[in-house]
């Protein structure tokens, strides 16, 4: 759906909860929100379409008193005409001062551009980025479409907003990926906040931490120290522990599709063993860097 059509529903005041929070996204926003206050209370007059069909006629029988009464009217118009087009003014400096500026990358390579504060993104194939440049020293402010790197450099807060969740940082390199069915943020310097859209989910990320969450809740934080699993399933899970232990690990007859939730620390192989099994009342052997699951 189109920015337009949002807008078109926010006036209307037909537009949903989820619509909200993606048209909420949008740079001019709030300065959307004070021209309408400004403007709601406008109205203009109701025009009796019989009424003015026996003037008509009447004009026809009168010429000359249907010259002065046409004077009259037009007269009574001109202040309706003066605040119109005072509104078409208005609309026209709010959409000259607060214009957009849109980066996008059609292409299948990676495209480095420079934002107005010397910070720096990397967009992905079929990425984009916006922004108001005018705007840029009272909020540093981007909407993603796709997946980008951030080169930030220190200053006021630093937003980053997509459909699936909203990163804020100070000064700090980080990557977005809000492409196919998950929402992932990774921070290689620095530290970010990131708030998930998707669900509840919230979580600040130093150097070298990870947080994705997937379209239908569950989630997967990737810490220095743990990592936290939520309702994810026991393959996926496992694939954690090979990855942060660089161990095989081998299962009989077991259900790799069933879900968890649970967490353990990075740095003791058999206690991330140990809890899993617990949760899932399975059993498990370990020899050196190999691993077996069996059900009890």
């Amino acid at each position: 759906m189109t920015n337009d059509e949002l807008l078109h529903k926010w006036v209307e005041k037909t537009i949903s909860a989820q619509e909200l929070e993606i048209f909420k996204a949008r740079p001019e926003y709030d300065s959307l929100v004070k021209l309408y206050e400004q403007t709601e209370s406008l109205t203009t007059p109701k025009i009796d379409g019989n009424s003015m069909l026996e003037n008509i006629f009447e004009t026809a029988q009168k010429p000359k008193e249907a010259t002065i009464e046409r004077k009259i009217k037009r007269r009574s118009l001109l202040p309706i005409i003066g605040i119109a087009a005072s509104l078409l003014l208005l609309a026209g400096f709010f959409l000259l001062s607060d214009t957009s500026t849109s980066l996008q990358n059609n292409n299948q390579g990676q495209m480095a551009e420079s934002l107005p504060d010397g910070s720096n993104v990397t967009l992905y194939a079929n990425s984009n980025i916006e922004f108001t440049a005018s705007k840029w020293d009272e909020e540093r402010a981007i909407n993603l479409d796709g997946k980008a790197f951030f080169d930030v450099v220190k200053g006021e807060r630093f937003t980053v907003k997509s459909q699936k969740g909203i990163v804020e940082v100070l000064g700090t390199q980080f990557l977005v990926d809000n492409q196919d069915e998950s929402y992932e943020v990774s921070c290689t310097e620095g530290k970010v906040k990131v708030n998930s859209l998707l669900s509840s989910a919230k979580a600040i990320l130093a150097e070298g931490d990870s947080f994705i969450v997937f379209d239908n809740g569950s989630s997967i934080l990737r810490q220095q120290e743990q990592t936290k699993v939520k309702n994810i399933s026991l393959e996926n899970v496992l694939s954690e522990v090979k990855s942060v232990f660089d161990v095989n690990i081998e299962n009989s007859n077991i259900d790799l599709s069933q879900k968890l939730t649970t967490g353990f620390q990075n740095d003791n192989l058999e206690n991330a063993i140990k809890t899993i099994c617990m949760a899932l009342q399975l059993e498990y052997e370990i020899e050196g860097k190999s691993i077996t699951l069996k059900n009890r």
